[in-house]
């Protein structure tokens, strides 16, 4: 009898022992899902947060970040167009996903647009790409066919040229085991000239071409009842526009100096006699024979 009590006592004690052992993991029956994988190390840093942040993992990436692209303040989501992913789901599984989108030519209002200054910055929503590359190409030529030319790529910002660019930025990203791909983006983006007050400080800004040509070319006529460079004397600014390179940047209603120029010439020759007259007579009214109130002095 005392054999058998000190048996179960002993086989008490072992199941005791048994169901205190455990490690906390889940039931046997119980299998992770692939939003508990983690990235490996080399992603960890890439992936929004850190991979051990408050215990939790960071799952694999189910398909291309989106992209917001900023300048001058500003900034707007590219069009996630054309892309390929894939995702592995356990050891034998993949799933890919193949996306074929429009070009840019073909998005018409679709298509976003941004108001930039100098350069253009660029914010994934997700893990960083592995390798980064932009073209632009000017609206005027704008077509699904035609070949960008190549902008350089300075990390996550490059540069503007002035005035309407449609820019393509192409990422790929390659170096997680779990998943990756690659995906084209599109954005428009209407450039100023490098004077942003954004980018520069106003010192900086007013020493831009089209500010000092401005500066070197006052006055802008002997006649100070003809001072202005665009409504009195509009062949000036023409010139000062076409000499220093700046572009419209009114992304609604562009318009070319020389259209510009053809609006405010009628009125300026209109007004040239007049003035001429008027700048004449309140300078020399005692000889001006033609001023009317010249027989009231």
């Amino acid at each position: 009898m005392k054999k058998r009590m000190v048996f179960l006592a002993a086989l008490a004690l072992c199941a005791g022992l048994l169901c205190g052992c455990g490690d906390g993991s889940p039931a046997s029956g119980t299998e992770s899902t692939p939003a508990e994988t983690s990235l490996p190390e080399s992603q960890a840093s890439l992936a929004g947060k850190d991979s051990s942040q408050d215990g939790e993992k960071s799952g694999p990436v189910e398909s291309p970040p989106y992209l917001e692209v900023s300048s001058g303040g500003s900034g707007v989501q590219a069009t996630r167009s054309t892309f390929g992913w894939t995702v592995l789901i356990d050891d034998r599984t993949t799933k890919g996903i193949n996306a074929d989108g429009m070009g840019p030519a073909s998005m018409g209002e679709q298509l976003p647009w941004l108001e930039g200054a100098g350069t253009a910055e660029l914010f994934w929503d997700g893990p960083a790409p592995d390798s980064v590359s932009v073209d632009g190409v000017p609206v005027s030529q704008l077509a699904d066919d035609t070949a960008g030319q190549p902008v350089k790529c300075d990390g996550d910002s490059f540069p503007l040229e002035e005035g309407e660019w449609v820019y393509t930025v192409y990422a790929t990203w390659d170096s997680s085991e779990d998943w990756g791909g690659y995906a084209w983006y599109y954005v428009g983006i209407t450039g100023y000239s490098d004077s942003s007050v954004y980018d520069k400080t106003l010192l900086e800004a007013l020493k831009s071409p089209l500010f000092m040509a401005y500066h070197d070319g006052q006055p802008f006529n002997d006649n100070m009842l003809r001072p202005c460079p665009m409504l009195e004397n509009p062949e000036k600014l023409r010139d000062m526009v076409k000499k220093s390179g700046a572009k419209s940047t009114d992304m609604q209603s562009p318009e070319d100096v020389d259209n510009l120029y053809g609006k405010c010439k009628p009125y300026a020759d209109k007004w040239t006699s007049t003035a001429d007259r008027l700048w004449s007579c309140s300078h020399s009214c005692a000889s001006c024979q033609s001023c009317p109130s010249a027989g009231q002095k």
